[in-house]
């Protein structure tokens, strides 16, 4: 993950994520778009997608992956 975003930075390239998985998403983009049956549900900066969800499915989307509890 390092190399694609050093490469991307260095190059000043876009790099297109398709991801399930938020924390990979969360580590290499700056900008995410969340699509639900092929259509776009939501776009945004992915700390404010991740924080603050608009779309139903986004809010699922950030629900669903797990919490990490201290005791």
């Amino acid at each position: 993950m390092e190399l694609l975003r050093a490469v991307s930075d260095a190059e000043g390239v876009a790099l297109l994520v398709v991801s399930h998985d938020l924390g990979v998403v969360a580590a290499l983009c700056s900008d995410v778009v969340v699509l639900a049956g092929g259509r776009v549900v939501e776009t945004g900066p992915i700390d404010r997608v991740l924080t603050d969800p608009v779309s139903r499915e986004a809010h699922a989307l950030v629900a669903a992956v797990p919490r990490l509890v201290l005791a």
